[in-house]
């Protein structure tokens, strides 16, 4: 039995009779606009069943990754896997992807580097092939991004074809084991367990927080040695971080060591990983606070975070305007 709606929008409207076309009859000359209809958040997600399911989940995948770059890749580097991920991150930015698209892309690349050793020159093929495939499972049908325009994004330095080949690919190396969990599938889960709301800091909400996170987590996605950390340990550390910049432990009364505690409580973590994962954050934070002016290859949401971010730490206001832009220096690879 068939449950999926097969009817299109044209035919909906000739059933409805002379009436709807006498009285609509201006609005079936335009054509109508196609709109992104997302579910009401069901608390039932939000159980301890659901996040006890995700951290079981992720065991699969768990330390996979490991330095590939030691072990397995002789041909690809650290900084290759730097471009290609903003690359990635970026084309996500413009085609307004869904947040979860570029983070499952980046983790089929981290897996597939892991097992099979590739020439630089194959490197962008396979982001390209692993954006098409998280694209399918992410987004909507109506809006997977289109095999030509991917094409398009690398300078037509692949084909349709070849493209097509290394998705098939991608998917027998993993053993069409694609349900990856990412950072942000824990980020609502966690985030709804914390006091972060109080009346000694009423300026921070959880949204506000889980903005900050979000930023931290797509810095994170740029460098490789954030893959060798679970996706629950990455959202943590991001939620502490982001709570630590925003000055939430000296005005709440409650420490940074009271919220790790709280993470290994919740999800078993070893505070030692959620420590270093979060100083790592934060490094990478400063690194990029230094040369964010003049970066061209950071999305101009991340920015806008981060910017928000450094304000929160300083008194003085940081300002620059950053442009979304595809990096070209990936086909030099």
């Amino acid at each position: 039995m068939d449950l999926l709606c097969t009817e299109s929008i044209n035919s909906v409207t000739e059933a409805g009779g002379d009436q709807l076309s006498s009285s609509n009859s201006a609005t079936q000359q335009t054509p109508m606009e196609v709109r992104l209809n997302t579910a009401v958040k069901d608390p039932t997600f939000l159980d301890d069943r659901c996040l006890e399911n995700l951290l079981k989940s992720e065991e699969r995948h768990a330390r996979q990754h490991s330095n590939y770059f030691a072990t397995v890749q002789k041909d690809i580097t650290p900084d290759m896997r730097r471009v290609v991920a903003e690359w990635i991150i970026d084309l996500c930015e413009e085609q307004n992807c869904q947040e979860e698209v570029s983070l499952l892309a980046l983790s089929y690349m981290d897996r597939f580097l892991s097992l099979i050793p590739i020439r630089k020159t194959h490197l962008q093929i396979l982001a390209t092939g692993c954006l098409l495939l998280a694209s399918k499972l992410r987004e909507p049908n109506y809006k997977a991004l289109p095999v030509e325009l991917l094409v398009f994004y690398t300078d037509h330095s692949i084909t349709k074809k070849d493209l097509i080949r290394w998705e098939l690919l991608v998917l027998s190396r993993l053993k069409w084991d694609v349900s990856t969990v990412t950072p942000l599938d824990f980020l609502e889960l966690l985030l709804c367990r914390l006091p972060i709301e109080n009346k000694k800091c009423h300026d921070i909400s959880i949204e506000k927080v889980r903005k900050h996170a979000q930023a931290f987590i797509s810095l994170a996605a740029r460098e490789h040695y954030f893959s060798n950390y679970t996706a629950s340990t990455v959202a943590a550390s991001s939620i502490a971080a982001s709570l630590s910049g925003l000055k939430w432990d000296l005005r709440s009364g409650q420490s940074i060591s009271y919220l790790v505690n709280k993470f290994t409580d919740l999800t078993g973590i070893e505070q030692e990983f959620i420590c270093e994962c979060m100083d790592k954050m934060e490094a990478l934070f400063q690194e990029q606070r230094r040369r964010l002016p003049q970066s061209m290859h950071i999305t101009s949401a991340t920015a806008t975070i981060v910017s928000q971010h450094l304000q929160q730490q300083q008194q003085s206001c940081v300002n620059f305007k950053c442009s979304s832009t595809t990096p070209t220096d990936v086909i030099e690879l």
